[in-house]
């Protein structure tokens, strides 16, 4: 990911050797430079990486999400700080995360959820049950692909409906016009979102990525080679 001038790099691999929790920093406007001396290790195997204006956030595998403040020089003067913002909020899969001019939302184990690099809020507590299906099983935790529309502002998720599915056959519309309310629940950590569905009539396409086009146009990408817009 890219915060503050720099190229972040996270789950690497040195010398032959995965390091599942180290995140190694560029020098600073220049992406391609990256020094022994320029990393840090996190107490969590890094599953997901993302970024928030000049903050890289980093997602462990049991569900600690980090933010990262601060950076070193290319003689490795300075100093990264990583910040714990959220427990027990298990990533579904790097693909699910979308970045947006307000923070990045993604696909957890338990919902969809927004952070702003402070704070993490459940935005789907309106449909746990249906979400739950969702994700049920590994393999459709793993097909889950999101996509931000920055002409209509709205966040497309590509999932599988159920464990029964055989492929992607459902996607999720988040409609950022409509802002993150406070819950109803009341409860601290959680909002309320606009969700709606795109359901094939015939179930004749599997949605496992989607893009824009420059007029706003939805476009799909099918597992089987297909490309389908929707206009």
């Amino acid at each position: 990911t890219i915060a503050n001038d720099i190229a972040w790099y996270a789950h690497v691999k040195e010398g032959g050797q995965t390091k599942k929790s180290r995140i190694r920093q560029s020098v600073k406007f220049d992406i391609d430079s990256c020094p022994e001396s320029l990393f840090i290790d996190l107490e969590d195997e890094i599953i997901g990486f993302s970024s928030v204006n000049i903050y890289p956030i980093a997602f462990g595998a049991t569900g600690r999400i980090f933010r990262l403040e601060g950076f070193k020089d290319e003689l490795g003067t300075g100093v990264i700080e990583k910040r714990e913002i959220a427990k027990n909020v298990v990533l579904a899969n790097n693909n699910s995360i979308v970045q947006t001019v307000d923070g990045i939302y993604f696909a957890a184990t338990s919902g969809f959820y927004f952070t702003d690099g402070t704070r993490v809020i459940k935005i789907s507590d309106a449909f746990n049950d249906t979400f739950t299906q969702i994700l049920e099983t590994s393999t459709q935790r793993s097909r889950i692909y999101g996509k931000y529309d920055p002409l209509n502002n709205r966040i497309f998720w590509c999932v599988t409906e159920d464990s029964a599915s055989t492929d992607n056959d459902l996607i999720y519309v988040l409609d950022l016009k409509w802002g993150l309310r406070p819950s109803g629940q009341g409860i601290v950590d959680t909002a309320d979102a606009t969700f709606t569905t795109i359901v094939p009539s015939t179930n004749s396409w599997s949605p496992c990525c989607v893009g824009i086009d420059v007029s706003g146009n939805l476009l799909i990408g099918d597992r089987r080679g297909y490309l389908f817009k929707l206009d």
